[in-house]
């Protein structure tokens, strides 16, 4: 790990502690580094808390909101923008693997029925899961369609062109 980063990673654990001090919510963070599928290092923020619920939300969208406002901190505080996840109680590692589910029972459905199959309307980062797991399979394609906050993926049968 580089010193820069070692630096980007206390600033924003600790920047991520205040946050979470002033609003009142009994956490522990702790920052750490991964590898992703494209071996790129992303800085991982993990927040344990018995007050999940809270930063979580409905769907996500209190967790979403965290993460955008803690990027701006941490942007003003860096003087540049830096990379990285927030996760609640794992509660994003663990959607994940649901939508991994997901994705490969609707392909299975929609391989059988022949018909197109729209999901529920996600935030970007859950619809880039479905897409992901779905590239290159055989029979289906994807395509998210709609308007923030109620944009969907599609799964349909694979077009022969």
């Amino acid at each position: 790990m580089h010193d820069t980063n070692a630096e980007a990673i206390e600033n924003l654990q600790n920047v991520c502690t205040e946050v979470l001090k002033r609003m009142c919510v009994e956490s522990t963070v702790n920052a750490s580094i991964d590898i992703n599928d494209q071996m790129e290092e992303l800085i991982i923020i993990n927040i344990e808390s018995s007050d999940a619920h809270l930063l979580i939300g409905q769907g996500g969208r209190h967790l979403s909101a965290l993460q955008h406002m803690l990027r701006m901190l941490a942007r003003k505080e860096n003087g540049e923008s830096i990379q990285f996840l927030v996760d609640v109680n794992n509660y994003k590692k663990d959607r994940q693997k649901l939508l991994e589910q997901l994705a490969r029972s609707s392909a299975e459905k929609v391989g059988r029925s022949g018909e197109r199959m729209v999901l529920r309307p996600m935030p970007s980062y859950e619809r880039r899961i479905i897409h992901q797991m779905l590239t290159g399979h055989p029979t289906v394609e994807t395509e998210s369609f709609g308007v923030e906050p109620e944009r969907s993926v599609v799964i349909k049968p694979k077009t022969n062109s």
